[in-house]
Parts: structure tokens; C-alpha cells; sequence
């Protein structure tokens, strides 16, 4: 609800959305974990929720490269991490 008190007018049903997608994301990765024990899968769901939330921050709060320092390196690493589990199982 706080960033998306914070989108734009216009843009903050997609913003919820969008959320919501994301966590759902992230609660069947984790639930993926007693099917498949590794932690690969769980580890880039959350990193890649965490970097799309430093692009709301830039984007809605308030601009600030501390945002893209740690938002973009979680980004390319849960990319990584899902075409890790693509090789790997």
C-alpha cells in the first residue's frame, strides 16, 4: 500500500497489480522448495522482487543512484539465478 499510495493516480491499479504478481511470484517459488530442496529458485524470485522494488522507490519516493546500486545488481543476478535453474533441472 505505500508505494502504491505513491504511483501516480493513473498508474497505481497496475502498480497493485503488479505487486500482487510479484508476490505470488515469490510464495510459489518458496513453495517450490519442498519439490525441489534447493534454494536457487526461492533465492532469485525474492532478489528479483527486491530489485523491482528499488525501481518503485526511484521511481515513486524519491530518485537516488543508492536505489540502482543495489536494485540493478539484484536484477541481473535473479536473471542469472533463473537461467540457473533452467541448466539445472
Amino acid at each position: 500500500r505505500w508505494i502504491v499510495a505513491r504511483a501516480p493516480a493513473r498508474l497505481r491499479g497496475a502498480v497493485a497489480v503488479y505487486i500482487g504478481v510479484l508476490s505470488v511470484m515469490v510464495t510459489l517459488a518458496v513453495a517450490s522448495h519442498g519439490r525441489h530442496p534447493d534454494l536457487v529458485l526461492p533465492l532469485a524470485a525474492v532478489a528479483f522482487y527486491f530489485s523491482d522494488l528499488s525501481v518503485a522507490l526511484n521511481r515513486f519516493v524519491r530518485p537516488a543512484l543508492s536505489h540502482r546500486l543495489w536494485g540493478l545488481p539484484l536484477y541481473f543476478g535473479a536473471q542469472l539465478l533463473f537461467a540457473w535453474t533452467v541448466w539445472i533441472h
